[in-house]
């Protein structure tokens, strides 16, 4: 967890949503495999660790945390950011294929993707 909070710390605080981006994109493993059982595994600790965050912040900021976490491990997940319209809401989440990493499949099943990263 800790290099993923210095990871936060020099590219989310007070940075553009295109610059989470474009750092979400550089920094996708060359290769990785789906392992749906170490991805688990990692989840879960980070689950864990989360309640020790110096910031929990709001889905964007968890999401990015979770997927530095994950990538640490060698890991890889999408990041999904999607909308609705009344009332409007944007939200976004981790997730591996069908699996949804850092929220409920009935919560994002409100949400229409309009950005997979």
């Amino acid at each position: 967890m800790g290099q993923a909070l210095i990871d936060v710390a020099a590219h989310y605080h007070g940075r553009s949503f295109a610059h989470l981006i474009a750092t979400a994109r550089r920094r996708r493993p060359v290769q990785c495999a789906a392992d749906l059982q170490a991805l688990a595994h990692q989840v879960g600790a980070f689950r864990a660790l989360l309640p020790w965050a110096p910031f929990q912040g709001v889905c964007l900021y968890r999401s990015f945390l979770l997927l530095n976490f994950l990538r640490h491990a060698g890991l890889d997940a999408v990041w999904a950011f999607g909308v609705r319209t009344w009332p409007f809401e944007a939200h976004c989440w981790l997730q591996a294929g069908d699996l949804v990493l850092d929220d409920h499949l009935d919560h994002v099943a409100g949400y229409t993707p309009i950005l997979v990263v």
